[in-house]
């Protein structure tokens, strides 16, 4: 499964780390901590790829993959379940 950021999505890592999501059509605008943040930016670099993602989260953290994983994985639901995202076939994650 690979994810990427619904059409309409506008987001911006802000200069405290944290990632501001919004949807235009709806008026919705999210705050996201720092850790969001680069979750984002990870799935952003791995191409939506969230395991791929999660290993270099965990590399970087120096934290057990697992965990990191299942961290991702509810925060990609989370954004998914907000419209943010949506699941792709393939690696279609514009930069």
């Amino acid at each position: 499964m690979r994810v990427k950021p619904k059409a309409d999505v506008i987001y911006e890592v802000l200069h405290s780390g944290e990632l501001m999501m919004a949807l235009p059509d709806t008026g919705v605008v999210s705050i996201f901590a720092p850790h969001a943040a680069a979750m984002w930016i990870s799935l952003r670099q791995c191409e939506g790829n969230p395991e791929a993602a999660a290993h270099k989260l965990s590399d970087v953290w120096e934290e057990d993959f697992g965990a990191v994983c299942h961290a991702l994985l509810e925060q990609v639901e989370d954004w998914r379940v907000g419209g943010f995202l949506e699941t792709s076939d393939a690696a279609a994650w514009n930069p």
